[in-house]
């Protein structure tokens, strides 16, 4: 993506983080391995989220869920208002229970989701795999 310092970079090894990662029980994607970061939380445009899932296909970092709960609007709106300056005019929904916006840079995408009243889930990777992702995302959202 455009010069953003993302916290996890797409297509590393899964070595470089093997120590930190603990196994989760939830397969998103058939065949794509989740795990749950657990070191000291990423930041993502200067805001620290809450839990960091990292998603693997064989050894490759393909996709990072960044889930920040208990978030301010204030800090929901200057987040997509950066992701807006750089990307311009994101794809969006809007629903009862959550919003959707969509952000292109090349093969990476992004998406932004926002569970009213203070969560938000932000999905980054290869766009080969992240509607799959969003929609397991989405599913549990509407639960």
């Amino acid at each position: 993506m455009k010069k953003f310092n993302l916290p996890f970079d797409i297509g590393q090894d899964y070595e470089i983080w093997e120590f930190d990662l603990e196994v989760m029980n939830v397969e998103r994607i058939p065949n794509y391995d989740s795990y749950l970061y657990l070191e000291e939380v990423k930041i993502f445009l200067n805001h620290y989220s809450d839990k960091a899932e990292l998603i693997f296909y064989w050894d490759r970092l393909e996709a990072v869920i960044l889930t920040f709960f208990h978030i301010e609007m204030k800090t929901i709106e200057e987040i997509k208002s950066i992701l807006k300056y750089k990307y311009h005019f994101p794809i969006y929904e809007l629903h009862t229970n959550y919003e959707v916006y969509e952000y292109h840079a090349g093969e990476l995408q992004l998406f932004l989701i926002l569970k009213k009243p203070n969560t938000l889930v932000i999905i980054y990777g290869n766009s080969n795999c992240l509607e799959e992702i969003k929609s397991s995302i989405l599913e549990e959202i509407s639960h």
